[in-house]
């Protein structure tokens, strides 16, 4: 989230300021999509790198992203969906869709 909307601060501050510099604006709207959709394809990785990182310094335990992600509490309501899938599109993708 914090990556989000570090992406999408500038935009938000220019159109706060109720410019009537469209030109600006749709640079930075076409700005602001493209630097979205590059988090969107790359940077899952990264971002996983880091969680990966502070789990081990800070000594927490990690889940096996290949393990198979079980929803709710109950182990009956099993979907074919990995623990990295649920995290990656679930999460990752949905927030930044939004």
């Amino acid at each position: 989230m914090k990556e989000v909307l570090g992406i999408t601060d500038n935009l938000c501050q220019f159109v706060q300021r109720r410019s009537q510099d469209i030109l600006n604006a749709m640079s930075l709207v076409l700005t602001t999509k493209d630097l979205i959709q590059k988090l969107r394809d790359d940077g899952w990785n990264e971002l996983l790198k880091n969680v990966i990182s502070f789990c081990e310094t800070s000594e927490l335990d990690f889940p096996d992203m290949n393990a198979q992600y079980i929803v709710g509490r109950s182990p009956n309501k099993k979907e074919d969906v990995t623990v990295e899938h649920h995290y990656r599109v679930d999460i990752f993708f949905a927030t930044i869709d939004t």
